[in-house]
């Protein structure tokens, strides 16, 4: 099938999907140029070229995923039994917080992990009446900290072994920084755990994505939330060459609001 008959099928079934509506008109429009992304119509750089940079998409789908854990209900349910283990502790809050980032981080990106948890950690520090900002801003650094555990961390960790191979070094292994992020880890979390509620202020700010009315449990919405956000994890954790990270993120967000786990708006 030629470039010139793949192009005029995609627009006839947007035309279809448009009159007849039967998912938001929004779903359609952005699904429709990822698609022809992918069936090379277009060059994958250019789908959010007006955006200057990839990461302003990936941070805003991951927030629309993160969200609808809250329209779901799920947030809050997961939130309460977290509540229970820190009881209106901030240190075990944070120290409970700082682990799982660490851990997350250690194969998927920060900023997928920063977006995934921080509906989680907000709704936790709901229930249990505690400052999100303190707890969200160790977060933040426990996500960064575990990028250090293993080369695929971060980037930047993938990038200095390439570029020390290039010079004709030996390379590094996979674990062959684990122990000095581990070290960097454990020393983050016990300070930000014991130390970080003296100093760190309460901001009284709660994140715009779990400004929202206290929805009840809905297992339909919570278990398209859950598979979706992990689905998107699991391409942000071994990004495929054919799957750039901001287009399963944006994917995953057009599932949320396709299925009606969250409305437009």
């Amino acid at each position: 099938m030629s470039q010139m008959t793949i192009a005029v099928v995609i627009l006839i079934a947007i035309v279809v999907l448009f009159i007849l509506e039967p998912i938001p008109l929004v779903v359609t429009s952005i699904a429709a140029f990822l698609l022809y992304a992918f069936t090379g119509l277009i060059e994958t750089k250019d789908v959010f070229a007006s955006y200057n940079t990839n990461t302003i998409v990936l941070m805003i789908a991951m927030m629309i995923i993160g969200a609808s854990m809250f329209h779901s209900g799920l947030s809050e349910l997961i939130g309460s039994k977290m509540s229970k283990y820190v009881g209106h502790s901030e240190s075990k809050a944070i120290l409970v917080t700082m682990i799982a980032a660490c851990a997350l981080s250690s194969v998927c990106t920060n900023i997928g992990v920063m977006t995934a948890l921080a509906p989680l950690v907000t709704a936790m520090c709901i229930s249990a009446e505690i400052a999100p900002s303190k707890v969200l801003l160790s977060l933040l650094f426990g996500a960064q900290l575990g990028g250090f555990n293993t080369l695929v961390g971060v980037p930047s960790n993938v990038l200095a072994n390439s570029l020390l191979e290039a010079e004709g070094y030996e390379g590094f292994g996979l674990f062959s920084i684990t122990p000095f992020g581990i070290i960097c880890c454990i020393t983050g979390a016990l300070f930000f755990a014991f130390v970080g509620p003296r100093i760190l202020r309460d901001t009284g700010h709660i994140p715009e994505f779990a400004q929202t009315d206290r929805k009840p449990f809905d297992k339909r919405k919570a278990t398209i939330s859950i598979a979706t956000l992990a689905v998107v994890l699991v391409c942000i954790a071994f990004s495929p060459s054919w799957m750039p990270t901001h287009f399963a993120a944006t994917i995953g967000a057009l599932v949320i609001v396709g299925t009606r786990c969250m409305s437009v708006n």
